[in-house]
C-alpha cells in the first residue's frame, strides 16, 4: 500500500491499531497504521508520539527539526502537552504550511488532512529508512569476460608503461589471466609494480570485477556495469 492509498482508505476515519481502552484513537495508532501497512513494519507499541524518536530507529533515520520542511512519508513529532503528537507528511505545501495526515488533532477528531506550520515545537523528523535493492541478475559469459580483460590489460598498459601491446601480447597475457583464474591485482605484483596505490583501482574493486569475469558466476548488472564505468573512467578519463 502506498502512503497516497492509505489516505484515501482512511480518511475522515478513526483508525485503531493497538493501546489500552483508555487510549483510542490517538494519534500514534495512525503513525502504526502506516508503519505496518504503507512500511510493512513491526508497530511500535506502548509509546507515546515524543517516544517515537527514541523507539524507532530500527525503522527511520532521525532529523532533528531546524527549520527545514518534512519530506512526503516523514513521520513529524512535536512537542505537544504531556504526550507530544505525531502524523505523516504528505509532501505537499499550502501556503507556506506543511500538509499531514493526522488523527486526534484537533483534540477527538478522525484521521484527516491538517496543514501545520514551521514551528518551534516541531521536535524533528522520522524519515524511513531505504531499503536497497539490488538490480536482476545476469550472467556473464565467457566471450565477454575475455573481451573485458583483453580491453583492461590493454588500457592498464598503455595507462602505466606510456606503451601499447601487439594484439599477439594482449591475447597472451588475456588467455594468461583467465586461464589461470588470475586477479588483476596479483597481475599487479606480478609485474612487481611498486607504484600500485598511485596508478591502479582499489584491491577491492579490481577483485569484484574478477569475481564476475572469472568465475562466470551469476553477479548484479548493476554492479558490473558501475564498476565498468569507473574502470572507463580512470582510464580514459
Amino acid at each position: 500500500m502506498t502512503l497516497d492509498e492509505f489516505i484515501k482508505e482512511h480518511d475522515d476515519k478513526f483508525l485503531e491499531v493497538a493501546g489500552s481502552a483508555a487510549a483510542i484513537n490517538q494519534c500514534v495508532d495512525l503513525a502504526n497504521g502506516y508503519i505496518r501497512d504503507v512500511l510493512g513494519k513491526p508497530i511500535i507499541e506502548n509509546t507515546n508520539a515524543n517516544d517515537f524518536p527514541s523507539r524507532a530507529l530500527d525503522i527511520f533515520d532521525w532529523y532533528p527539526y531546524q527549520g527545514q520542511l518534512p519530506e512526503k512519508g516523514d513521520l513529524v513529532v512535536w512537542d505537544m502537552g504531556s504526550f507530544g503528537h505525531i502524523a505523516v507528511a504528505t509532501g505537499i505545501i499550502n501556503n507556506g504550511n506543511f500538509q499531514t495526515f493526522s488523527q486526534n488533532y484537533p483534540l477527538g477528531s478522525p484521521s484527516h488532512l491538517v496543514d501545520f506550520p514551521l514551528e518551534n515545537n516541531i521536535i524533528g523528523y522520522l524519515r524511513p529508512i531505504k531499503e536497497q535493492t539490488m538490480p536482476e541478475p545476469c550472467f556473464i559469459d565467457e566471450k565477454f569476460a575475455r573481451t573485458f580483460t583483453r580491453d583492461f590489460v590493454d588500457k592498464w598498459f598503455k595507462k602505466l608503461y606510456n606503451q601499447a601491446l601487439s594484439d599477439s601480447e594482449l591475447n597472451e597475457w588475456t588467455n594468461w589471466i583467465v586461464n589461470n583464474n588470475m586477479r588483476f591485482s596479483d597481475f599487479v605484483v606480478e609485474q612487481k609494480r611498486t607504484e600500485f596505490s598511485k596508478h591502479w583501482i582499489p584491491v577491492e574493486v579490481a577483485d569484484e570485477v574478477n569475481i564476475c569475469q572469472r568465475n562466470l558466476k551469476l553477479c548484479q548488472e548493476g554492479q558490473v556495469r558501475s564498476r565498468w564505468w569507473y574502470l572507463k573512467k580512470f582510464f580514459i578519463g
